[in-house]
C-alpha cells in the first residue's frame, strides 16, 4: 500500500474517475486504489474540513 502522502498526491494530480462496484476507486489516469487507500483520501478531506 502507498503512504498516505503518496495517495493524496496521486488523487490530487489525477482526479477521481469513478468508484467501481468492488469499492475500488479508479482515477482518471487509470490507477486503481483499494478501498483502504480511498479511505485515506476521505480521512484527509474530513481533516481539511475540520481545520477550516
Amino acid at each position: 500500500m502507498k503512504s498516505p502522502e503518496e495517495i493524496i498526491e496521486l488523487i490530487e494530480r489525477a482526479g477521481l474517475a469513478y468508484i467501481h462496484s468492488s469499492g475500488c476507486a479508479v482515477l482518471n489516469d487509470g490507477t486503481w486504489l483499494q478501498p483502504e487507500e480511498w479511505d485515506v483520501w476521505l480521512e484527509h478531506l474530513k481533516e481539511a474540513e475540520t481545520e477550516s
